[in-house]
């Protein structure tokens, strides 16, 4: 029997969804897990692993929201993953923004000022959490338009993107790695040329993560 294409618009389903999502960003933040990271870059200046990781979150459940609201061939999956996004990330918008007037950091001693500034992109509040919002949606929308490809190159995207954060998080293992390859055919200076090109000091470079 054929695939049905066409799957109901479980628009509950898709909110509760995000709402998981949506505590799961909140308990990681609240919890240290992104500050924790935010000083530690995947790409050098441009994305931090604490930023990935709320991003992440949000990517995943963009994608299970489609696996879960449609399939493989509907529409209805992607507009999953965009609601789902929306949620997700408007939740954490609201803890962002709750954390100063309601004096959060008294109970919780994670709600603090660099949390803050990361996730509001050191924008002003507002403009920040409507770009947290917007890039949420966004991100969310893609997991779920890569759960909609057909295998392989769905396949492909993900280790791509798995590969990309693994690699800029274990940058020093990594460029140590080619260095000493290099070193071993006595070419260390041509390692360390070798290695710039992918990584920066701190990550990778925009390079490397292309």
């Amino acid at each position: 029997m054929e695939q049905q294409t066409n799957a109901k618009f479980n628009l509950k389903g898709m909110i509760q969804t995000g709402a998981i999502g949506g505590v799961i960003l909140i308990l990681l933040s609240l919890f240290g897990m992104v500050e924790s990271f935010v000083e530690r870059d995947i790409i050098y200046k441009s994305l931090s692993l604490g930023v990935t990781l709320v991003f992440g979150v949000i990517f995943i459940f963009g994608y299970l929201s489609a696996k879960r609201n449609g399939n493989a061939k509907s529409s209805v999956g992607i507009a999953g993953g965009l609601i789902t996004g929306l949620v997700a990330s408007t939740m954490l918008a609201i803890l962002i923004y709750a954390i100063e007037p309601l004096n959060l950091r008294a109970v919780f001693v994670n709600a603090s000022p660099s949390l803050v500034e990361a996730l509001t992109f050191n924008k002003e509040m507002m403009p920040g959490l409507l770009t947290l919002v917007g890039l949420g949606a966004v991100t969310s929308l893609l997991g779920a338009i890569i759960f909609t490809l057909p295998p392989v190159p769905r396949s492909a995207i993900l280790v791509g993107i798995i590969m990309v954060i693994a690699v800029g998080t274990l940058e020093e293992l990594v460029s140590g790695v080619i260095v000493n390859v290099f070193k071993l055919f006595d070419a260390k200076k041509a390692g360390k040329s070798f290695a710039g090109i992918f990584f920066d000091k701190e990550g990778l470079s925009i390079q490397g993560s292309i």
